[in-house]
């Protein structure tokens, strides 16, 4: 693969305010891509003969005051498939008639080689949202015992809607959301002990099943969506405590 970039960074108001920019371009050959077709009804591997990624991170971090810091991450991003001739086609499409039948392939390439398949040439890429948008508060509590230290720390981030899914489906795919992550730590400022309580995702931006576009009426049967626990609601305690 070959990848430009171009990008600043520079630091204002006594060095309370840093700024960066970055943009970039990425072109990516032979990316692979496996999934289980129910047409086929065995394992499908196949290489994307082209991809191409382009966009802008746009990130600044203020230091509001001794004990108040906020930051702000922003990316847009257009991502493309640039070349994918002969990708194998989902029931949904094949019930649309969207694939190529054997006269197709053979008129195409001389045989039934492309049978099957659609031309996902300038497809969106997948794992490739449009923008995403993150906003930190990290806030030093006072405290009314010395030598003790607390934080609280709030995250807001939000993202467009993007599929994961390998077989290109959006049967089920992740909506426009927005999601919210807190913490609260208190310890000794000698770092010797900490508690963390936390709560992660609490709006819990997960994928969801559209079944309009589920022509079938497989629901989550055909879909090769990848999923991750990491996306549901979660709260929890961590306690840390530093021997030497």
């Amino acid at each position: 693969y070959e990848t430009w970039e171009i990008g600043g960074r520079g630091t204002f108001m006594d060095g309370r305010l840093a700024l960066e920019a970055t943009g970039f371009m990425t072109d990516i050959t032979g990316v692979q891509v496996s999934f289980v077709s129910r047409i086929l009804e065995r394992n499908i591997t196949s290489n994307i003969a082209k991809q191409e990624s382009k966009g802008i991170e746009l990130s600044a971090q203020y230091a509001a005051s001794d004990r108040l810091t906020l930051s702000a991450y922003a990316s847009f991003l257009d991502a493309t498939v640039v070349e994918f001739n002969d990708a194998i086609c989902t029931e949904d499409e094949e019930i649309l008639g969207q694939c190529r039948t054997e006269a197709d392939s053979i008129a195409e390439v001389g045989d039934d080689s492309l049978e099957g398949t659609i031309n996902r040439s300038a497809s969106d890429a997948r794992n490739a949202p449009d923008w995403q948008f993150t906003y930190n508060l990290n806030y030093e509590l006072p405290t009314f015992f010395d030598g003790y230290v607390s934080t609280f720390d709030a995250t807001i981030t939000g993202t467009d809607s993007y599929t994961t899914d390998r077989s290109f489906s959006d049967i089920v795919s992740y909506p426009k959301a927005w999601d919210v992550n807190l913490s609260y730590e208190i310890g000794v400022i000698d770092d010797r002990w900490s508690i963390l309580f936390y709560g992660r995702n609490l709006i819990g931006n997960t994928q969801v099943y559209n079944p309009e576009l589920d022509l079938r009426g497989d629901g989550l049967l055909e879909s090769s969506a990848q999923t991750s626990l990491s996306n549901f609601a979660s709260y929890g305690a961590r306690v840390k405590f530093n021997f030497f």
